[in-house]
């Protein structure tokens, strides 16, 4: 795994953890006189991939004055702010997903750190105009780090679950406004299926059965090749521990009308409960976490999907695009 997304993996970990403590203090200092609650709604469940999903910003009180500026800006080739885009683990319970008393920071987390997000902008949204009417075109944008610099590509969405969420949940600037995040930012995206099965066996290998299928609308077959690769850091006070390892086929098929399943095994050794903590052994051990990458190029252009998450006793703090 080179060192430059090794870095940047550490970063978001660090950053989803410390953040959403530090977000929740400042949410739950808010006092009600003083702060206007705002919401995002899609405007239906499912969308398909040959149309823009469309949705809005509204305000849930209208005795409040107010003009969100959208403070979008490049600083050393990172964006910020805008709204955020990005696909739910296929491992999300929706029925339980909001009981979380913490997700709404954990969100806003994301979208300010995900590296694999769509990115909507717009000048601002204010309660002289009402409803703010925004859309988005399907396409994600992949962070991507080299040792040549930084870039965005960009690649048309997989199918899934997909949650819209405003980088500025919280304004720590003015602590004048909150965006209230519930299933009505949640839609389905109807796209090509890249459905993600990791199953770790620990001390043995894991193992990737993807799940595709052609984007409706597709007239009978389509060939395409898949690239995927495998980063695992291994124990992180160990160097030269890290892993990467590749698999590559050509010539697999996908129709509208049939699953294609293809199985990955990767010889790696995840321990189950993770490794020993080196400061002091009663604390919490570190967790194992891997990288999976995956190209699919096909006619209609190129797919990129992944599955990155923890293994402890089980997989936690799943990303998946």
């Amino acid at each position: 795994m080179d060192t430059s997304r090794k870095a940047l993996a550490i970063f978001v970990a660090v950053m989803l953890i410390g953040t959403v403590y530090a977000s929740f203090a400042v949410y739950s200092s808010f006092q009600d006189d003083r702060v206007v609650y705002l919401t995002v709604e899609a405007d239906k469940k499912v969308f398909g991939s040959s149309e823009n999903v469309t949705f809005r910003l509204a305000s849930l009180r209208d005795d409040y004055e107010f003009d969100l500026v959208d403070e979008y800006y490049e600083s050393e080739g990172v964006q910020y702010g805008g709204i955020d885009i990005f696909k739910l683990s296929d491992l999300t319970d929706l029925e339980t997903y909001f009981d979380d008393p913490l997700i709404m920071e954990d969100l806003r987390v994301r979208a300010e750190f995900y590296p694999f997000t769509a990115k909507i902008h717009f000048d601002h949204f204010s309660s002289e105009d009402g409803p703010l009417h925004l859309s988005w075109n399907g396409t994600v944008a992949v962070d991507e780090w080299s040792e040549s610099g930084h870039s965005f590509i960009y690649y048309p969405a997989t199918s899934g679950h997909y949650i819209i969420v405003p980088s500025q949940t919280v304004d720590f600037a003015s602590d004048d406004h909150v965006f209230i995040i519930d299933e009505k930012a949640i839609f389905y995206y109807d796209s090509l299926d890249a459905n993600i099965d990791a199953v770790n066996h620990p001390y043995d290998n894991v193992t990737y059965e993807l799940t595709m299928r052609a984007p409706p609308g597709t007239v009978g077959e389509v060939t395409c090749d898949l690239h995927a690769t495998l980063d695992y850091p291994g124990d992180p006070l160990e160097l030269g521990d890290e892993v990467r390892m590749y698999w590559n086929e050509t010539g697999v098929t996908l129709s509208t009308d049939m699953d294609t399943v293809r199985t990955l095994v990767f010889n790696i050794s995840l321990p189950d409960q993770g490794y020993p903590n080196p400061i002091e052994t009663s604390w919490p051990a570190v967790c194992s976490t891997v990288f999976f990458d995956a190209f699919l190029t096909t006619s209609n252009g190129e797919y990129h999907f992944g599955f990155w998450g923890e293994w402890e006793g089980g997989w936690i703090n799943v990303m998946q695009y």
